[in-house]
């Protein structure tokens, strides 16, 4: 697995929220425009993803909705950065006020070893094994991918 890719993408200089009007779903356009302008992943992730955004809005714009700050983007991203926002499997979002250099900072993290590790944990408990035994060979096998780096 990779580790997480890490973006800073720069408030968009122009004002986007609802899709209601004709202008609104303009700047949604640009708004989807910008942040792929701004974000070049490596490759699409094809598997279970985690997001992580901060939101650092001007200090003079009018506040905006945490939720609908987090679609747009997700929107944005989708197809661009990972197939489809059904992938997102952990996300933490936050909004804060800045006065200087307003920006979006992202961190993108497969998660498909996680989710392999996971399942195969179940596999284990309904083979009869204790959790205390899935995490023994968890961290045998940790340590063995550790040594092999």
């Amino acid at each position: 697995m990779e580790g997480p890719a890490d973006f800073t993408i720069p408030w968009p200089p122009f004002p986007f929220g609802s899709n209601r009007s004709k202008k609104a779903r303009g700047n949604a356009e640009r708004f989807r425009q910008h942040v792929r302008d701004n974000v070049t992943p490596q490759r699409v992730l094809e598997g279970p993803v985690a997001v992580t955004l901060r939101f650092l809005l001007p200090s003079d714009q009018r506040l905006c909705d945490l939720d609908g700050l987090v679609e747009h983007f997700l929107n944005a991203l989708q197809g661009h950065c990972f197939r489809s926002d059904i992938d997102v499997i952990e996300l933490h979002a936050f909004r804060e006020r800045v006065h200087q250099n307003p920006r979006i900072e992202l961190r993108l993290e497969d998660r498909t070893d996680q989710e392999m590790i996971k399942k195969k944990a179940e596999e284990l408990y309904a083979l009869g094994f204790t959790p205390k035994r899935v995490e023994e060979l968890k961290t045998t096998l940790d340590r063995a991918a550790a040594r092999g780096k």
